[in-house]
């Protein structure tokens, strides 16, 4: 008699117990398919390719530079000893010849001031005075 009360007091949660199973069935089978998926659609590894090293032979040489003279400082010196502050024609600011901008002018690009006076009077403004 025992086992029949245990019975009738199980019916109405094995409703519940069956529901619960299919619930981890369903669970266990989508996490498995989503497995198999992404074994399938596995990524394709990416292939970078290095290009070959440059020889040296193929580097032109470049002349050394005295360390504090610069080519535009040089170019300068060499056409014209009156340039007290030099400027590019490819902006507005004026610096003396042996300053680090001056240094990065391009010879063709120089422009030359006697004074401040006149690198103003053509609209140039101040930059590297060192």
């Amino acid at each position: 008699m025992e086992w029949f009360g245990i019975i009738r007091k199980l019916e109405g949660k094995l409703e519940k117990f069956w529901l619960a199973m299919a619930f981890i069935l369903v669970s266990a089978l989508s996490f498995e398919a989503g497995s198999i998926q992404q074994a399938i659609d596995e990524p394709k590894p990416v292939i970078v390719e290095v290009p070959a090293t440059i020889s040296p032979a193929a580097i032109p040489e470049r002349q050394p530079i005295e360390p504090g003279v610069s080519e535009a400082a040089e170019h300068f010196q060499k056409t014209n000893q009156d340039c007290a502050f030099v400027g590019s024609k490819n902006s507005n600011k004026y610096h003396t010849p042996a300053s680090r901008c001056a240094k990065q002018i391009k010879p063709e690009n120089l422009v030359c001031f006697t004074s401040t006076e006149a690198a103003i009077a053509k609209g140039y403004h101040t930059g590297c005075i060192e």
